[in-house]
């Protein structure tokens, strides 16, 4: 099990007691104009609203994981992952952050969108995106979020160990 967005510094023992094989700190980038494409170094996680920037991200060598903050299903987008070795970022942080109606619709937003990225079959990771010690989830804990987004058991596994390593390998 590999976690591929944690967004703090985190020692090895703490990942590997809550169940992760492995995990990673990949260069994050909010994106606001195509300029900031050209300027990613390798392995980067790219973020953005903008259907169009994801779209070119999806293009560069270095954007390895997309996280569209919008969950926009925009099928050009989603079918432009297709058949690369890159996949589009589902992080629990957003929802462990909001609440109520805005947690509802967030949730809404994010199975929708994970439908059409199975549907289409394009790769999702869930990533806890964690900022805290208290953002990190366990393996079976990001497993039942993606249930309850919508994932079979099967598919939310797949999410967290098999989509991660064929990531992993195309970088290397």
């Amino acid at each position: 099990m590999i976690d591929l967005d944690v967004r703090f510094q985190v020692r090895k023992e703490k990942m590997t007691e809550i169940g992760f094989e492995r995990f990673l700190s990949p260069f994050s980038l909010e994106l606001t104009k195509v300029a900031d494409i050209r300027k990613l170094p390798p392995f980067s996680v790219v973020s953005s609203s903008d259907v169009e920037l994801l779209r070119e991200a999806a293009k560069s060598r270095n954007a390895v994981l997309l996280y569209n903050k919008g969950f926009q299903a925009d099928v050009g987008l989603i079918r432009d992952l297709v058949g690369k070795k890159k996949a589009f970022e589902i992080p629990v942080a957003p929802l462990l952050e909001s609440s109520g109606i805005a947690r509802a619709t967030l949730m809404t937003r994010m199975r929708f969108f994970i439908k059409q990225c199975v549907h289409l079959r394009a790769p999702i990771v869930i990533t806890s995106q964690a900022r805290d010690s208290f953002g990190l989830k366990s393996p079976h804990e990001l497993i039942a979020i993606g249930e309850a987004l919508g994932l079979t058991h099967e598919q939310a596994e797949w999410a967290i160990s098999e989509t991660p390593e064929m990531i992993l390998h195309a970088a290397d």
